[in-house]
């Protein structure tokens, strides 16, 4: 497979597959087409989003309060994931 045919797909033995709500691989084509609707709107809604880093219990977080302005999401994280990828910038 050269490419990902779904933002979110991850090739396995050539084969595209979708983290589930538990974190499980799931066939591309066993997804219904409204819940890929819903995923990438929801990937792109969250693409973008401010980052920030909460020194107390050293996470990164999307809540702003007293955390510090780290950066932005260049891509949206499943809530079965612990990583998000942030671009760091003194200007956003």
């Amino acid at each position: 497979m050269s490419a990902p045919s779904h933002p979110g797909a991850i090739d396995v033995n050539g084969l595209p597959y979708l983290r589930d709500a538990k974190g499980n691989l799931v066939p591309l084509s066993a997804v219904k087409p409204a819940d890929l609707l819903m995923d990438e709107t929801v990937r792109k809604i969250l693409a973008d989003a401010r980052v920030y880093w909460d020194n107390t219990n050293k996470v990164v977080t999307a809540t702003a309060g007293s955390n510090t302005l780290i950066g932005v999401a260049t891509l949206a994280a499943l809530a079965a994931t612990p990583t998000v990828h942030v671009r760091l910038n003194a200007s956003f």
